[in-house]
C-alpha cells in the first residue's frame, strides 16, 4: 500500500511540478531598430539568442517585419545577442525577476557584423539574393503553432483574408514544394491542411523570389522542407463566391491522409448570367475610290452558362518516403445559350443608306469527359554536403491524358450551324536532377527533362451554305537540359539552359469543298543564360533568352462567325509559329530604411519575327474582317519601376510603373509605334482584425498592332476581408471597377484604307461576397530523416 500511495504521489506531483516550472515562465518582448534615424526604421531578419549563466541556450527568436521580437525565460540572469545582416552585432545582459520585461527599442548601428566569443547561435533566418530560409527546427515555437503561422513569421508574408491563401507581398504563391515535390495534401491550390498541422512537422522553410535564376518564376514559390512525414488526418474547405452581376461559384474540397494512401477530392460549380452588353463600331473609310463612306455597327450580346467540374488526387509513399506516387483524375459538364444581335449602318458617298439586322442564338455542350495524369518520383546516389544536410539526386516520371469535345448548335435567321470541337492529348515526361554533381559550387546541379507529346484536333463547321473545319496531329519530342552554380566565393550565380524539341505536323484543314494540307516539320533550339551578382541587400541579374511560340488551335481553324454580316472573324490556317529573343537587365533592392522597403529596376529589349497577332481589314462593300496574321517584326523596348513603401505598422503602400514603345512592321507594309505606359498602386491596410487593400491602375484600353492612340482608363478595385482563427471562416467583400457604373471603354485602330473607333461597354461596378469555411484534424507522426533538396 505504501509504494502504491507513493507512486500516485509521485506521478501527481511530477508533472505539477513541470507545469509549475512552466508557469514561473516570463514574456520578453522588444524592438529591433536601426541606428541614426529621426524616425524608427525597424529591422526585420533580425536574430536573437539567450545563454544563461551557463552559457546554455536558453532561448531563440527571430524579428518580423515590424521589428518586433517575444520569448520566455524563467527567472535568472542571462546574456542576449542581436544580429542582423550589415549591422554590428550587440549583446545585452538580462535580468529576469517575477515579471514579464519589456526591453523597449533596441538600436543597431550600421557596419559589419561582430563576432561574439561568448554566445555563439545559428541563425533562424537569412537572406541571400532571392531566397529567405528560415530554419523551423531551431524555433522554439515550432512545437506550438500551426505551419501557416510559422511560415508567416518569415517577413512580408501573410495569410490573405480574402482568400486564406498565403501570399507575399501582395502577391499569391505559383507553386508549393513539399521535399522538392508537388504533395496532394499541401500545395499551392490546397493550402488550408497547414492550419491544422503543427509547425515542427517542417525542418526548413525556403521562400523563392520573383527573378531567380534556377526557377525564372514572376511569382513567388515556397520549398518547404520536412522534418518528419506529414501527419494522418483530414481537412476541408467550403466556399461560395457570388456577385451582383449574377456570378455564382459555390466550391468543397477536404483531403484526407491515411497509412495507405491519401485522397483529396474537390467540386465546383459555376453560373455565370452577366448582363447584356452592347458594343459600338464607327469605321470611316479613307479610300477616294470606295462608294462606302462611313460604318455604324452596334452589337449586342449576352449568355447563360452552368459548369460542374470534378478532381480527385490520390497520393502515396514507399521505401521510407524514398519513392512518391500521384494520381489525379479530372472532369467536366458544362452547358450555355447565348445571342448576338448586330445592327449595320452604312452610308454611301452619294448621300444614301442602308440598314442591315441580324440576330443569332446559340446553345453549348461540352459532355463529360474524364481527363487523367500519373506520376512517380524518387531519389538516388550518395548523400553529399555539410552539417548533414543530404542532397540526393532525384528521378519524375509523369504521364497525363486530355480529351474534351464541345458542341455549338447556331440559329441564323435563314439556316443553322453546327460546329463541334475535339481534341485529345498524350504527353510523357522524364526528369532527372543531379545535386552536386562534382560537389563543387561551380556546378551545383544539373536537371535534364525529356519527353514527348501527342496532339489531335477534329474541328468541323457545317452549315447549307458552307462547311470548314480542322483536321490536325501534332507530334513533338523535346530535350531540355539545364546547369547552375555559382563562381567568385558564391556571389555571381548562372543558369544556362538549353531546349531542344522537333515538331511534325500533320492533316488538313477543309474550306468549302477543297481540302488543303497541313503537313511541315521544324527543328527548335532555345537556348536561355542568366546571370546573378549577389549583394548584402539585393542582386543584379541578367538573362537572354529566345522563345518560340506555335499559334493556337482557334487561331488556326478557318472558322467564319457571320453573327455581323459585316464585321466578320475568321481563322487562319496558314499561320506559322513566332520567334522571339529577349534580353533583361534588372536590379532588386532592400534598403534599410523603414517607410522605403524595397525597390527594382529593370529593363528590357525584345525582337519577335512572325509575330502572331489579331489585324482588321477591309474588305469589299464595306465589310470588315478581324483574323490573324504573321505581321513580320517586331521589336519592344520598356523600363520598369517598382517600389514599396512603409508608412506605419499595419499600412502599406506598393507603386509599380512601365513605359514601354513597341516597333511593328504590319501585313500592308505600314509601320507602325506605339509607346505605352502605364502604372499601378495599391494600398494595404492589415490591422489585427481585419485586411483592406484598395488598388488603382491606369493601363492602356487597347493592346492591338493597329493602335495609333492610346486612350487610359483608370480602375480602382477595393476589398475588406476578415478571418476568424477560432471556427476557421473568412469573410470577404469587395468591389470591382469602383469609378464606372456603365458606360464605354474607347479605343482607336487606323490601316489602309480606314480608321475605326471601338466603343466597349464595360461590365461596370461590380460587388463580390466571399465566404469559406475549414476543418480538419491531424495525429502527430514520429521522426523522419531530414533531407534537402536545395541548391
Amino acid at each position: 500500500m505504501v509504494r502504491r500511495f507513493l507512486a500516485t504521489v509521485l506521478l501527481v506531483l511530477v508533472p505539477s511540478g513541470l507545469y509549475a516550472q512552466d508557469a514561473v515562465k516570463h514574456l520578453v518582448k522588444g524592438v529591433i531598430l536601426e541606428d541614426g534615424h529621426k524616425e524608427k526604421v525597424p529591422l526585420s531578419f533580425s536574430n536573437i539568442f539567450v545563454t544563461d549563466a551557463d552559457g546554455a541556450m536558453a532561448a531563440k527568436a527571430a524579428t518580423f517585419d515590424d521589428g518586433t521580437f517575444s520569448f520566455h525565460l524563467a527567472d535568472g540572469k542571462y546574456k542576449m545577442l542581436v544580429e542582423n545582416t550589415g549591422h554590428k552585432s550587440r549583446i545585452l545582459p538580462l535580468t529576469v525577476s517575477g515579471k514579464d520585461l519589456a526591453l523597449g527599442n533596441i538600436y543597431l548601428k550600421v557596419g559589419e557584423e561582430i563576432a561574439a566569443a561568448s554566445i555563439e547561435g545559428e541563425t533562424l533566418i537569412k537572406r541571400s539574393g532571392t531566397r529567405v530560409i528560415y530554419d523551423v527546427s531551431k524555433d522554439p515555437d515550432a512545437d506550438k503553432i500551426d505551419m501557416s503561422k510559422m511560415i508567416a513569421k518569415i517577413p512580408e508574408i501573410r495569410m490573405s483574408a480574402q482568400n486564406g491563401m498565403l501570399k507575399y507581398d501582395d502577391l499569391p504563391f505559383s507553386d508549393i514544394y513539399i521535399d522538392n515535390d508537388k504533395h496532394g495534401l499541401i500545395n499551392e491550390r490546397r493550402q488550408y491542411p497547414m492550419e491544422f498541422i503543427k509547425a515542427n512537422h517542417m525542418k526548413q522553410v525556403e521562400l523563392v523570389l520573383p527573378g531567380d535564376l534556377e526557377y525564372n518564376n514572376k511569382m513567388p514559390i515556397l520549398l518547404i522542407k520536412l522534418a518528419k512525414p506529414l501527419p494522418y488526418g483530414f481537412a476541408g474547405n467550403l466556399e461560395d463566391r457570388s456577385s451582383t452581376k449574377n456570378e455564382h461559384s459555390p466550391s468543397a474540397d477536404a483531403v484526407i491522409h491515411t497509412p495507405f494512401i491519401g485522397i483529396g477530392l474537390g467540386y465546383q460549380y459555376s453560373h455565370a448570367g452577366p448582363p447584356e452588353l452592347t458594343d459600338k463600331r464607327i469605321m470611316e473609310i479613307t479610300d477616294d475610290s470606295s462608294f462606302e463612306q462611313r460604318i455604324e455597327g452596334n452589337e449586342s450580346s449576352g449568355h447563360k452558362s452552368n459548369t460542374h467540374s470534378i478532381h480527385t488526387d490520390l497520393f502515396r509513399s514507399f521505401a521510407n518516403n524514398r519513392i512518391n506516387f500521384g494520381a489525379s483524375l479530372k472532369g467536366s459538364f458544362a452547358e450555355s445559350s447565348s445571342f448576338r444581335e448586330s445592327s449595320t449602318i452604312i452610308n454611301y458617298s452619294d448621300g444614301t443608306k442602308q440598314e442591315d439586322n441580324n440576330r443569332v442564338e446559340s446553345i453549348s455542350k461540352s459532355p463529360f469527359r474524364l481527363n487523367a495524369s500519373v506520376k512517380i518520383n524518387g531519389d538516388f546516389g550518395k548523400m553529399v554536403g555539410k552539417r548533414n544536410k543530404r542532397r540526393k539526386n532525384e528521378w519524375r516520371l509523369e504521364y497525363s491524358y486530355n480529351d474534351t469535345y464541345h458542341e455549338t448548335d447556331e440559329s441564323y435567321p435563314s439556316y443553322s450551324k453546327l460546329s463541334t470541337n475535339e481534341a485529345k492529348e498524350h504527353r510523357a515526361t522524364g526528369v532527372l536532377n543531379l545535386r552536386d554533381p562534382i560537389n563543387k559550387p561551380i556546378l551545383s546541379g544539373v536537371s535534364i527533362r525529356a519527353g514527348y507529346y501527342d496532339r489531335y484536333y477534329d474541328i468541323l463547321s457545317t452549315c447549307p451554305t458552307d462547311t470548314n473545319g480542322l483536321q490536325y496531329h501534332q507530334q513533338v519530342p523535346f530535350l531540355d537540359v539545364t546547369a547552375l552554380g555559382s563562381i567568385f566565393n558564391k556571389k555571381l550565380g548562372y543558369t544556362l539552359k538549353f531546349v531542344g524539341e522537333y515538331l511534325s505536323n500533320e492533316g488538313s484543314f477543309l474550306n468549302g469543298s477543297v481540302r488543303s494540307p497541313l503537313d511541315y516539320g521544324s527543328f527548335n533550339i532555345n537556348p536561355m543564360v542568366g546571370l546573378g551578382w549577389h549583394i548584402k541587400r539585393g542582386i543584379l541579374s541578367a538573362i537572354y533568352s529566345k522563345s518560340v511560340s506555335r499559334p493556337k488551335v482557334d487561331q488556326l481553324n478557318p472558322y467564319e462567325d457571320r453573327s455581323d454580316p459585316y464585321h466578320i472573324r475568321t481563322g487562319n490556317p496558314f499561320l506559322k509559329g513566332s520567334n522571339t529573343n529577349s534580353f533583361v537587365v534588372s536590379f532588386h533592392y532592400m534598403p534599410a530604411p523603414k517607410w522605403f522597403r524595397e525597390y527594382g529596376v529593370s529593363a528590357s529589349f525584345s525582337r519577335t519575327t512572325d509575330l502572331v497577332s489579331r489585324v482588321v481589314t477591309l474588305l469589299d462593300n464595306g465589310i470588315s474582317k478581324i483574323s490573324y496574321e504573321n505581321i513580320g517584326q517586331a521589336e519592344g523596348y520598356s523600363i520598369t519601376a517598382n517600389s514599396s513603401f512603409r508608412v506605419a505598422t499595419a499600412l502599406t503602400i506598393r507603386a509599380y510603373a512601365t513605359l514601354g514603345q513597341s516597333f511593328y512592321v504590319l501585313p500592308s507594309g505600314m509601320n507602325n509605334s506605339v509607346i505605352r505606359p502605364s502604372g499601378s498602386v495599391s494600398i494595404s491596410w492589415d490591422p489585427d482584425y481585419f485586411n483592406t487593400n484598395v488598388s488603382f491602375d491606369l493601363r492602356p484600353s487597347s493592346a492591338s498592332i493597329q493602335t495609333s492612340k492610346i486612350i487610359y482608363e483608370p480602375s480602382i478595385n477595393a476589398s475588406i476581408s476578415r478571418y476568424f482563427e477560432g471556427p476557421h471562416l473568412g469573410i470577404s467583400l469587395s468591389v470591382q471597377d469602383v469609378l464606372h457604373k456603365g458606360g464605354v471603354v474607347e479605343s482607336f485602330i487606323h490601316y489602309d484604307g480606314f480608321t475605326q473607333h471601338d466603343f466597349r461597354e464595360r461590365l461596370g461596378r461590380c460587388y463580390r461576397l466571399t465566404v469559406y469555411w475549414r476543418f480538419g484534424r491531424f495525429e502527430e507522426t514520429g521522426t523522419k530523416v531530414e533531407k534537402a533538396y536545395d541548391m
